[in-house]
């Protein structure tokens, strides 16, 4: 009995698909082989092309990193130790003076005071029965006290001098009465340049007069 062998021929679409597994299983050896960076278009490859802790240091171009580079806490880590406090530098050469500023506001000025117990006034005589020469140039209030003393009617006349000028002038015409007296003021405000504050007086009769208890006081003002 004649026995016939029947051998069918492959399909097409076997023969397609084993064609298929053989360029595939070929091409990824033959990719491996071939493909280098020079096959690379630059500017292709990215971040997630390339698998989580591959790279390593050998493979980063030495200098090729910045500090912009690096993330802010691995600056941080990079900044090192204070140094020492050096020591100090000799001391530069003195600046040259500069101009002189306004002068300021005067402060505060003890009064100049001046006194004296009593003086007697003779008759038609101007007398200076105090004077005060301790007074620097300047604006003051200046103030004359005294009593003035008489024992008959007659005139009495005080001035408040500057250097000789009259800056002010009281009269007293006292009654006729013996051991009469009378308090005397003079005020002015003086600008003192040069010369003594004084306080001059005079009488008018036929006797002689006095004054006690005399102040002279000149406060600043300027």
């Amino acid at each position: 009995m004649n026995i016939r062998t029947h051998i069918r021929r492959p399909r097409a679409s076997t023969v397609i698909a084993s064609l298929a597994l053989f360029v595939a299983l070929g091409g990824s050896a033959t990719a491996a082989t071939l493909i280098t960076g020079a096959k690379v278009k630059n500017g292709t490859i990215t971040a997630k092309d390339v698998k989580n802790s591959t790279l390593t240091g050998s493979k980063v171009k030495n200098g090729s990193l910045s500090a912009s580079d690096l993330s802010k806490s691995a600056q941080g880590s990079l900044k090192g130790a204070k140094g020492d406090k050096g020591s100090t530098g000799p001391q530069g050469a003195a600046g040259a003076t500069g101009t002189t500023g306004a002068q300021g506001p005067r402060g505060i000025v003890s009064p100049r005071v001046v006194t004296v117990g009593s003086d007697a006034i003779p008759n038609d005589v101007d007398t200076t029965i105090l004077t005060n020469n301790n007074v620097p140039a300047g604006s003051y209030v200046v103030t004359a006290k005294a009593t003035l003393e008489t024992t008959d009617g007659d005139l009495m006349q005080c001035n408040l001098e500057n250097g000789g000028n009259s800056v002010d002038q009281t009269q007293w015409v006292a009654p006729t009465a013996a051991d009469l007296d009378s308090p005397m003021m003079l005020t002015a405000v003086v600008n003192v340049t040069n010369g003594p504050l004084s306080i001059v007086c005079s009488k008018d009769g036929t006797t002689d007069g006095s004054a006690s208890n005399v102040k002279l006081i000149a406060v600043p003002v300027g």
